[in-house]
């Protein structure tokens, strides 16, 4: 359900709710917009097999979706990763050619901040990824087995 929407091109901006188990997005999706969580709670996921691995909750006051916004590799500004509601949510919807307008609009120098922050983000979230799926990661045993390192061997 929309409620006082602004329509800003293919998608609108506003005020949406959702049920619980509603999914906002899915894994791989094309992304249009970003979503500010106004009530309720929000899970963050990567589906896996017949499940999920649950990244974060994300509750009242925090963006979600803002990092497909910022994607520059060509990817096509897609989800990676799903959302659904816990509970009831309430949430504000902004779409990235909204955005997009705020975005030009501010100093040359707070949109360096930001794109520098996301980068930066961006190149953690692919070492952690490339470091899971690592599988020389077992120290001395057979390949599929995991021993957790120590924290002197981390640093």
């Amino acid at each position: 359900m929309t409620n006082g929407t602004q329509n800003t091109g293919a998608v609108k901006s506003g005020l949406r709710s959702m049920k619980t188990g509603e999914i906002l997005f899915n894994d791989g999706e094309v992304a249009e917009s970003l979503f500010i969580i106004q009530k309720g709670q929000i899970r963050l996921y990567k589906p896996k097999g017949k499940g999920f691995v649950e990244i974060a909750v994300l509750r009242a006051g925090e963006v979600i979706g803002e990092m497909a916004y910022f994607d520059e590799d060509g990817s096509g500004r897609k989800r990676s990763c799903s959302a659904s509601a816990i509970t009831g949510v309430e949430i504000v919807e902004i779409s990235f050619l909204a955005f997009g307008k705020t975005m030009q609009s501010l100093n040359p120098w707070f949109k360096t901040i930001i794109n520098t922050l996301v980068t930066r983000l961006r190149k953690t979230n692919t070492r952690i990824k490339e470091l899971e799926d690592n599988q020389t990661a077992s120290y001395g045993k057979a390949i599929g087995s995991y021993e957790f390192m120590k924290p002197i061997e981390v640093m």
